[in-house]
């Protein structure tokens, strides 16, 4: 009864294993391709080209190229949190906006085709209004447990904070990182400062 238990776990594995792999290989199709041309033009037919896969196991894995585009933002999204939480012991940071988008930039850098597909020019509206929409909500998270004492409501500065820094997320991977990470963290600070101290 132990050695057939023992049997089962392994197929489990070892399905489990050829599962990711074909969701990493679709995912990895699709950020190559962004690379090349807009989201909106990427058909399903070129996705398992260039995954070489079958239409059948693409759609055995993903609904369509959106859901497959959110199984990506997912992984990218528990990627960052871990490396933020990862990143704010080691700087010890107080300001949250400063540690959340410096944790931000040195995670672009260190995830350079992923941001290029997801903030870059050829991403589309689909991916951008989602990454948005993550960075608001992260600063929300933020600016809640922190009581401002600007007299500007939290909803507005979410809103500044995440479109500045989407901005220049985009500016920094449309111009290939000609800065650093920590370059492009100081000069976010020092441009939104002069709109907060107002």
């Amino acid at each position: 009864m132990e050695i057939k238990t023992t049997q089962i776990e392994k197929a489990h594995k070892s399905a489990d294993r050829r599962i990711q792999r074909t969701r990493q290989l679709l995912q990895d199709a699709l950020i190559s391709l962004i690379q090349e041309k807009d989201y909106d033009e990427i058909t399903v037919q070129d996705l398992i080209d260039q995954a070489n896969v079958g239409r059948s196991t693409f759609y055995s894995h993903f609904l369509d190229k959106d859901e497959l585009l959110m199984s990506g933002l997912e992984k990218l999204r528990t990627s960052f949190e871990e490396q933020h939480q990862k990143l704010g012991l080691e700087v010890g940071l107080k300001d949250p906006e400063m540690q959340i988008s410096l944790a931000f930039f040195k995670h672009a850098q260190s995830h350079y085709a992923l941001y290029k597909a997801v903030v870059g020019k050829r991403s589309g509206s689909v991916i951008t209004k989602i990454f948005y929409e993550y960075l608001k909500e992260m600063f929300s998270g933020y600016l809640a447990n922190n009581e401002s004492q600007e007299e500007v409501p939290v909803e507005l500065m979410v809103q500044f904070l995440a479109s500045s820094l989407m901005a220049l997320l985009t500016w920094w991977f449309d111009n290939d990182l000609p800065y650093s990470a920590e370059q492009m963290n100081n000069w976010y600070h020092r441009l939104v400062g002069q709109f907060l101290v107002q």
